[in-house]
């Protein structure tokens, strides 16, 4: 099941690409303040590839009600960021995604 040229979600992951970066540092008059914590508001990020989902209880495979090309919501930290060939990409789980962007 090859969805995407470069990588290929395995046992109900899902491969998702950030629409927006926000800045890491924030002015304040003349006074810059880096993020050093961190932003806990989630973010919204294009799915570029999923995998179907393993129902445990009914032992059967199913498919997975997020598609190719919906932007959903996803929490800032969890995710496994990965570079390749110059994009960044957020490999997690289907049970990750806070909710789809309609």
């Amino acid at each position: 099941m090859k969805k995407n040229n470069k990588l290929t979600p395995i046992n109900g992951h899902v491969i998702l690409q950030l629409l927006e970066e926000e800045a890491q540092e924030r002015m304040h008059g003349n006074i810059v303040l880096p993020d050093m914590i961190g932003d806990t508001t989630p973010d919204i990020a294009k799915v570029i590839a999923v995998d179907k989902m393993y129902n445990f209880h009914t032992d059967t495979v199913i498919d997975c009600p997020i598609k190719k090309g919906m932007k959903v919501v996803i929490p800032k930290m969890g995710m496994q960021k990965i570079t390749l060939d110059n994009e960044t990409y957020l490999i997690t789980s289907i049970n990750q995604i806070i909710a789809i962007v309609n």
